[in-house]
């Protein structure tokens, strides 16, 4: 084979050994490959860097990216888990997106504040802001930061939509 498969080659291959499940997002080996016969029926891949890694005609593929590719025959730019537990590939928590789109989503990296995401404190009172893509927008002055943090909530989902964290 050669060292570059198309996606009809990869798919082709994926189809004929392993089995996808949409509901649970479990992959499993169907039929076992050249010197590994010890792999029927076992799930497929190995956790690294918190994704599912499946190796198919030689070259390492992320599961998520697997199972879209068996079930819609072509492989995303970018594929997001809604959730984002990363080794969760029913087909309900993944979706095509942007590089903006999954940056969204992600669980933001708190200091030891006491406030919500996108507060801060001033004076007696707390400020809400919000970026959008690049711009910050100050979304008032609330006299609790869970006024604020609300505010912010509501801002994210108008703004980001589905793309926002949970």
């Amino acid at each position: 084979m050669s060292a570059l498969q198309t996606a009809a080659e990869v798919r082709h291959y994926a189809l004929e050994h392993l089995d996808y499940n949409p509901e649970t997002g479990v992959i499993v080996w169907k039929k076992a490959t050249k010197g590994h016969p010890e792999i029927f029926g076992r799930v497929a891949g190995t956790v690294r860097d918190k994704y599912r890694i499946i190796k198919l005609l030689g070259k390492a593929y992320r599961a998520h990216r697997i199972a879209w590719l068996i079930i819609h025959g072509e492989w995303p730019l970018l594929l997001d888990h809604v959730n984002r537990d990363c080794d969760d590939n029913r087909l309900s928590n993944l979706r095509v997106t942007t590089r903006l789109g999954n940056a969204r989503n992600h669980t933001p990296k708190r200091k030891r504040s006491q406030t919500p995401p996108g507060v801060r404190k001033q004076g007696r009172n707390y400020t809400a802001r919000i970026t959008d893509q690049g711009r910050q927008i100050c979304l008032g002055t609330f006299s609790s930061a869970d006024q604020a943090g609300r505010a912010y909530r509501e801002a994210q989902i108008s703004i980001f939509g589905d793309h926002c964290p949970l």
